[in-house]
C-alpha cells in the first residue's frame, strides 16, 4: 500500500448518495431483492454518471442443477433466501463498494476501480478510491449467475448448461426471457429515476443484450455508450475494434467534454 492510499485510508467513510433510495425501492427488482440497490456516489449528482456492469456472480457454487433451478424460479417469486446466504458478498453491491473504500478486501477483477480511475483522469482530479463517489454503478443482469468459474460469464449458453440437467429447454428459455425482460426494465426504470448525463455498459455483451431485448420487448432503449469490459486492465486499455482509442481512453475523453460544457 502507498503512502497516498494509506491516507486515503485513514480519512475513508462510507456515505453514499441515498436520496434516490425511495424511489430505486418502487423499482419492483429491487424493491423485491434490495442488496440490489445500486451505489450511487455522494459526488454523483455534479456530474451524473452511469457505469453498468455486466452481472453479479456467485464464484464456486456449490448448487445442484436441481437447487439452481429452485433459486432462479423462486427469484422471481422475490425469493432469494439460499442465496442471500451464501453468496452475499457477492451480491450486495453497496457493501461492495464499502468494503473497496474501507480496503478490507482485494478488488482485483471487480468492475468499477478501473472505470472510475478514467473518470478522475476525465475530470483532471487524483486517483483514489474516493473517486467512485462521482459515479453510479449498477449490474445490467438482476439474477446473479451460478459460475462454477472465474471464466464463466453470463450469457444464454452458460444460463442453458446451469440449468439443462434439471429443466426442459422450454422452461430454460422462459427463465431467460424473464431475467432479460427484468434486466433492461430495472436498467431503464434506474435511468429514468438517476437521470445520468452519461452512460456506460461496460460489457459489450450487457451493452448488446439491452440493445437486442429493448428491441425485442418494444422498450424504451436510452443512448449510451459500448466499451470493453473494466476488470481487466489488459482488455481495458485494448484499442476497442474499428475505433482509435481504449475503452478508458474513451471515458476519459466523454467524462473531460461533460465537465468542460
Amino acid at each position: 500500500m502507498n503512502k497516498r492510499e494509506v491516507a486515503d485510508m485513514s480519512n475513508y467513510y462510507f456515505a453514499p448518495n441515498t436520496s434516490y433510495d425511495d424511489k430505486l425501492k418502487q423499482v419492483e427488482c429491487i424493491g423485491q431483492h434490495e442488496f440490489l440497490l445500486p451505489f450511487v456516489g455522494r459526488d454523483y449528482d455534479e456530474y451524473r454518471i452511469l457505469q453498468i456492469a455486466e452481472s453479479r456472480y456467485l464464484y464456486d457454487c456449490r448448487f445442484t442443477p436441481q437447487e439452481i433451478a429452485e433459486v432462479y424460479t423462486s427469484w422471481f417469486k422475490g425469493e432469494h433466501k439460499k442465496i442471500a446466504e451464501l453468496h452475499h458478498d457477492n451480491v450486495d453491491t453497496r457493501s461492495m463498494f464499502e468494503r473497496y473504500l474501507s480496503y478490507t478486501e482485494n478488488y482485483k477483477g471487480w468492475a468499477f476501480p478501473n472505470f472510475a480511475a478514467a473518470v478522475a483522469k476525465g475530470l483532471g482530479v487524483n486517483k483514489s478510491r474516493e473517486n467512485v463517489n462521482y459515479c453510479a454503478f449498477m449490474n445490467f443482469y438482476q439474477l446473479p449467475f451460478a459460475a462454477h468459474g472465474k471464466d464463466d460469464g453470463m450469457n444464454y449458453a452458460n444460463f442453458k448448461r446451469v440449468l439443462m440437467p434439471a429443466l426442459e429447454v422450454k422452461a430454460v428459455d422462459e427463465l431467460w426471457n424473464k431475467c432479460c425482460r427484468e434486466a433492461v426494465e430495472t436498467v431503464n426504470a434506474v435511468v429514468e429515476i438517476l437521470q445520468p448525463n452519461l452512460i456506460f455498459f461496460t460489457s459489450t455483451h450487457a451493452y448488446n443484450q439491452y440493445r437486442y431485448y429493448t428491441e425485442e420487448f418494444g422498450l424504451k432503449r436510452y443512448d449510451s455508450i459500448r466499451l470493453y469490459h473494466s476488470s481487466d486492465s489488459r482488455v481495458w486499455n485494448r484499442t476497442i475494434a474499428g475505433q482509435s482509442n481504449s475503452s478508458a481512453q474513451i471515458v476519459e475523453e466523454r467524462v473531460k467534454a461533460l465537465k468542460n460544457k
